[in-house]
Parts: structure tokens; C-alpha cells; sequence
């Protein structure tokens, strides 16, 4: 295994088995937007290395240059403050 992480809540969890085909760093107005940044850190994986555990939603949008971009969310998502509790 060379690459393994979660999110903040451990809800999805990756393994990579191989090393990144691509690095690069996208500067693109869509990653832009993505980020709040000037350009987006990205790394490309043969999708027969990634293992997946947990539930991802898809959203696409189209991009500025036409291509589709498919940004992945956690199927649930929770805001919580000292005084409530919401669940979306």
C-alpha cells in the first residue's frame, strides 16, 4: 500500500496499491472555485489501484473548457453547534 487516508469523520476510506501516474497542480477557474485558491494539488491513480470503503455521492458539472468534472461528497453530511444539532 502506498496511499491510504480517510475524511475527518473515518465515514470513507481509500487505499492506493500504486504510485500516482500523474501530479500536477490545476489552475483552472473550476478548481479554482473548488479550492478558494489560485490552483488545485491533484494526483492521478489507475482506478484499479484505489479501494474504496464507504458511500460517495457524484456531482458533475460541466467545466469552462466542456469537459464533465466530478467532484465526490460524503453521502451524509452534519453541521453541529453549541446550541443545536442538524442532520442534512
Amino acid at each position: 500500500m502506498f496511499y491510504s487516508g480517510s475524511c475527518l469523520c473515518e465515514a470513507v476510506k481509500f487505499t492506493l496499491n500504486e504510485q500516482p501516474v500523474m501530479m500536477g497542480n490545476c489552475h483552472c477557474r473550476d478548481c479554482q472555485r473548488w479550492t478558494g485558491c489560485a490552483y488545485e494539488p491533484a494526483m492521478a491513480f489507475p482506478k484499479t489501484s484505489l479501494k474504496l470503503h464507504g458511500v460517495i455521492r457524484f456531482h458533475d458539472k460541466i467545466s469552462d473548457q466542456g469537459n464533465t468534472v466530478s467532484r465526490g461528497f460524503l453521502s451524509r453530511m452534519r453541521w453541529r453547534s453549541n446550541e443545536q444539532k442538524h442532520r442534512f
